[in-house]
């Protein structure tokens, strides 16, 4: 019991707290999917169903860093209805990517750019910013040659 209350001190402080379960439309979101075909499929419902309760479980159990909460909850929100399936995804990649960020080397010019191209959409996209610095360094050794 002491270890995961350690772990979880550890990560707050280190920025990272606890996905806090948004309201997502599931309903909805799940007979939008069961229709893509033009007819209602109770399969793809059911399905859907199961896969969002399922997220939404996994979700509330997830540490993210503000930012990346914010930018993943505006990402799973995307087609209206909101989609806990969309919004664990874009949680465990973005982290991913942060950590990923913080292992690359780059320029401080290339990273003062390369933020800024990733908050374009308004909330921060490690994504973004790990696709934008791999190709301005890329682009630069290029130019070196």
């Amino acid at each position: 019991m002491f270890r995961i209350v350690f772990v979880a001190a550890a990560l707050m402080f280190a920025g990272y707290g606890p996905v806090a379960a948004q309201s997502f439309d599931t309903d909805a979101h799940c007979n939008r999917i069961a229709n893509v075909g033009g007819t209602h499929s109770n399969t793809l419902e059911l399905s859907c169903r199961k896969r969002e309760a399922a997220d939404k479980d996994a979700v509330q159990q997830m540490y993210a860093p503000d930012t990346v909460r914010e930018h993943c909850e505006r990402i799973a929100q995307v087609g209206g209805t909101g989609s806990y399936g969309l919004l664990k995804t874009c949680i465990t990649r973005e982290i991913a990517d942060k950590d990923a960020v913080q292992q690359m080397y780059a320029s401080d010019s290339v990273r003062a750019h390369c933020e800024k191209i990733a908050k374009v959409g308004g909330t921060a996209s490690y994504g973004l910013m790990k696709t934008c610095i791999t190709r301005e360094m890329k682009a630069a050794a290029e130019l070196r040659k």
